[in-house]
């Protein structure tokens, strides 16, 4: 067996010398294909990427969602405020008008001296001053807000407490001023009380009616106002829910526009009201001037403060238009660098579209190279495991056809031993049966001592083939055991490894060989009962040797008193020669046998080395194969990484394109706005050169009436009021009505764009349907998915065929 296992050792080495070196550069080559494997789309890891693709996008529109409706929300809040002051605003005229009528209707200078309607008509002016100042508490501002905006700011103070909706801090100090305010007046109309307590009480009781009948005609008249200015209140609420939307952000130097918009207005609305308060004056005093020669001094004083009144208000108003007209200009500075970076911006974005462009294409080109590469690795690995098999296959076939032949050698064996104990048996009869004289015994004794001889040498030689037979086959069944474990644990292992993707296959196949190891384990435990029997039946022929010894024995005792008996064996002694003879060429061809058995054994000791070494082969190249998948397994770990970090760089970049999307888009919002205010500035601007015209106006008409007076002057001047606020309206009217599109049409164009654009690329028109799930896309998007094999719609995730897509037209 030493010898056996040297001999395969060397043939071994011979063979691994002898083996070709092509074969493992062939291998290496093959390897280093450049061509990568395609990637599945329908994979777990590309689900998991189009879920976090999805998750970032959700919460991008959450962010922008919650950034729109803090907007919105200080937005309404602003409108709020600003109503409130209006209102604010409008009481104090009213206030004001009450007080300077009743100021002016109080006093009658015909009625008393000149030294007194003098102080009584300073008194007037020194409390008039103290006219129209806030009057009105924080508590008794409330705003107006609708419904849904006051579920919406309680929710925002359960959350956060904003500044903007709070009053100022400073609500004490107001409430003082208030309060000193009113004493002031309360002291002046308590002057003016005292100071007309002389004047007769039948003309105060009819200039009381008649300024009774004027406050009414006056009250309708101011509700006709009201009513008219309840509807542009309603018409700007309206516009300001239609701006909302777009509206995001505004400008600092739109808010100091409007603040300073604002004093302007402020300022010009006192103007108005001091020079109104002149002329109810005037008008009292005209009534008065044919009763006293000393009003007609006090009416001319009154005319020059007038006029400097007016050139006051007219240098204010052109102090304004030039303001405004700064304001123009700067903001049109302004306007042009935003068109300027906006134009720098726009080229940035078409040189990053380039580039992102550049390197979406490298990185496609990468990822098909990845993809062939991967897919040749995939076939070499196919082709691998169906060699394995091939070879698994071949090596259990043929170790069942040597186990089938050496069982059929065994039977023959057994069949063989079974003859010749047989044999024995019928000459162990007939020696039994056998009786000589002495002289013929003592031949027949020496003849029988060497059958003896010869039959304990043979028997000697058929116990030792028969151990060599046993050690052989117990040899032989010990390493096909062995062989099989080792086959099963390579086996096991291979199943380990590849658990994943062939788990069916390999349990078949552990199955199949569980099954023939079952099998081979119940011959060898057949084999093993049988050898147990010939034991035991050649432990029966020991027992019958010594019989038959005791027996001869007995016949050695018996022979001395059967000499007669001699004769008469003697022909049965020629006929045991010839039986001799006949048993000595049995033996002759046993032994022939034997070698013929030995020379058997010998070339199954040769195929058993030959098929080590063809073991050791297949082993190496088992070996050989693992470290090609090893390789395989790390290339495809590395492509994966690269995969990974080329999704990553592109996702990065889609980011950023983003953002640069949304500033371009945050600009144009600010451009638009600015826009906006530059058409308010121009039709403020408008409504400035249009009150200074009426200004002039009023001034020329005031001046003609002065010459002719007429009864009737209060109507007039609110008559022309009336006229300007409806000349006012119908050029805000015109200039909504003007071609120009408002910020919503401008969303609701969006929208429709957004309806009618492919949701996948955003660019081209909806040209395709889906009949499975009826959604619409361009044809160019739904192709570059068939040639993909993405065959999922973008939105649903349902999949559809090459039939299924339709085209369709917009009539």
């Amino acid at each position: 067996m030493a010898d056996t296992a040297a001999q395969n050792g060397v043939g071994h080495r011979k063979r691994r010398e002898a083996l070709p070196q092509g074969a493992s550069a062939a291998k290496k080559i093959k390897l280093e294909d450049p061509e990568p494997p395609e990637a599945n789309p329908n994979t777990i890891e590309a689900v998991r990427e189009k879920n976090k693709a999805l998750e970032i996008d959700m919460k991008e529109k959450n962010r922008r969602i919650a950034y729109l409706t803090k907007k919105c929300e200080a937005l309404y809040r602003s409108r709020g405020v600003t109503g409130a002051s209006f209102r604010c605003l409008r009481r104090q005229w009213l206030q004001l008008q009450d007080e300077l009528l009743a100021a002016t209707k109080t006093v009658d200078p015909s009625a008393v001296s000149d030294e007194a309607s003098t102080e009584a008509w300073q008194a007037a002016l020194d409390a008039v001053d103290g006219f129209g100042q806030v009057r009105v508490r924080a508590e008794e501002l409330k705003l107006n807000l609708p419904e849904w905006f006051i579920t919406v700011a309680k929710d925002a103070e359960e959350e956060e407490p904003d500044a903007d909706v709070s009053l100022p801090s400073d609500d004490d100090a107001d409430d003082r001023a208030f309060i000193k305010t009113e004493d002031l007046s309360q002291d002046g109309a308590g002057l003016v009380a005292d100071k007309a307590k002389t004047i007769e009480y039948a003309h105060i009781l009819q200039e009381k009616r008649a300024a009774v009948a004027e406050t009414l005609s006056l009250k309708e008249q101011l509700q006709s106002c009201k009513t008219r200015i309840s509807e542009l209140e309603r018409d700007v609420e309206y516009k300001e829910t239609e701006r909302h939307r777009a509206c995001r952000d505004y400008d600092r130097l739109s808010a100091y526009v409007k603040q300073r918009s604002g004093v302007n207005t402020d300022g010009a609305e006192a103007d108005g009201i001091k020079a109104e308060q002149v002329k109810d004056k005037d008008n009292s005093r005209e009534k008065a001037a044919p009763e006293s020669s000393s009003a007609v001094t006090v009416k001319q004083e009154e005319l020059v403060k007038k006029e400097k009144e007016h050139a006051k208000i007219v240098g204010s108003f052109q102090e304004n238009m030039r303001v405004l007209s700064v304001k123009l200009h700067q903001e049109r500075q302004k306007i042009d660098s935003m068109r300027r970076e906006l134009e720098k911006y726009k080229a940035l974005e078409v040189a990053w579209k380039n580039d992102e462009a550049a390197l979406i294409q490298d990185n496609e080109e990468k990822i098909k190279q990845l993809r062939d590469e991967k897919a040749h690795g995939d076939e070499e690995y196919k082709k691998l495991l169906h060699k394995a098999k091939d070879l698994e296959h071949h090596m259990t076939e043929k170790w069942e056809k040597k186990i089938t032949k050496i069982q059929s050698e065994m039977s023959r064996t057994k069949s063989q031993m079974d003859e010749l104990n047989l044999k024995n048996v019928s000459l162990r009869e007939k020696i039994s049966n056998a009786s000589s004289y002495r002289d013929q015994l003592t031949e027949a004794k020496s003849e029988l001592e060497s059958a003896k001889r010869e039959n304990t040498n043979l028997k000697a030689q058929l116990e030792r083939e028969k151990s060599r037979a046993d050690r052989a086959q117990a040899s032989a069944d010990n390493h096909e055991i062995q062989t099989l474990t080792e086959k099963v644990t390579l086996l096991e292992k291979e199943k380990l490894e590849l658990q994943q993707k062939y788990d069916a296959l390999k349990q078949a196949e552990m199955k199949d060989a569980g099954e023939k190891l079952s099998d081979a384990l119940k011959s060898l435990s057949d084999v093993e009962t049988k050898l147990e029997k010939e034991r035991k039946e050649l432990a029966e022929c020991r027992t019958d040797r010594e019989k038959l010894r005791s027996k001869i024995e007995d016949m050695k005792a018996a022979s001395e008193a059967s000499r007669e008996e001699n004769d008469a064996l003697l022909l049965e002694i020629d006929t045991m020669y010839k039986e001799v003879d006949s048993m000595r060429h049995s033996r002759k061809k046993y032994i022939q046998q034997i070698d013929e058995k030995r020379s058997a054994n010998k070339k199954l000791h040769t195929l058993l080395a030959r098929e080590e070494q063809a073991k050791a082969h297949c082993f190496e190249e088992l070996a050989a194969v693992r470290l090609q998948v090893s390789s395989l397994s790390t290339v495809h770990k590395h492509q994966k990484a690269f995969i990974e970090s080329s999704k990553e760089s592109l996702q990065a970049k889609e980011i950023e394109l983003e953002k640069m999307k949304e500033y371009v888009k945050t600009i144009e919002a600010e451009r638009e706005a600015s826009d906006a205010e530059k058409r308010k500035l121009l039709r403020d601007a408008e409504v400035a050169k249009k009150i200074c015209a009426t200004a002039e106006k009023s001034q020329r008409e005031q001046q003609l009436l002065q010459e002719k007076p007429k009864p009737c002057l209060k109507c007039e001047t609110y008559r022309k009021k009336v006229e300007d606020v409806e000349r006012q309206l119908q050029h805000a009217k015109s200039a909504s009505s003007t071609g120009e599109l408002t910020d919503l049409e401008r969303f609701e164009l969006r929208d429709l764009q957004k309806l009618v654009n492919c949701s996948v690329c955003q660019d081209r028109r909806k040209d395709v349907i889906i009949s499975k799930c009826f959604h619409m896309f361009c044809k160019e998007c739904i192709e570059n998915n068939l040639k993909s094999r993405n065959r999922k719609c973008p939105t649903c995730k349902k999949m559809f065929g090459h039939d299924d897509v339709k085209s369709v037209w917009f009539t």
